[in-house]
């Protein structure tokens, strides 16, 4: 049995509802678009955690659960300041 180079198993399955895309997650979170690619770059406010997205083949996906886990961050962070 040769060992080293395996690629672990996933331990669960991206739903395919999960994903959205801009205009998706725009309408979703009641904002515009423009809003939703403002937040996922990094700025002097805001160095760390941006929203996260995924880069496919040059398109902008968007985790449903990674951007829930996002705003409940971002909601603690305003809780703290």
């Amino acid at each position: 049995m040769k060992t080293g180079n395996a690629v672990p198993a996933a331990t669960s399955a991206v739903a395919p509802g999960d994903i959205l895309t801009g205009d998706e997650l725009a309408a979703r979170l009641k904002v515009t678009k423009s809003w939703v690619y403002d937040q996922m770059r990094p700025h002097r406010r805001r160095k760390k955690n941006p929203l996260p997205v995924i880069k496919m083949n040059g398109l902008l996906r968007f985790h449903w659960p990674a951007v829930s886990a996002w705003l409940l961050a971002q909601q603690q962070a305003g809780a703290r300041a």
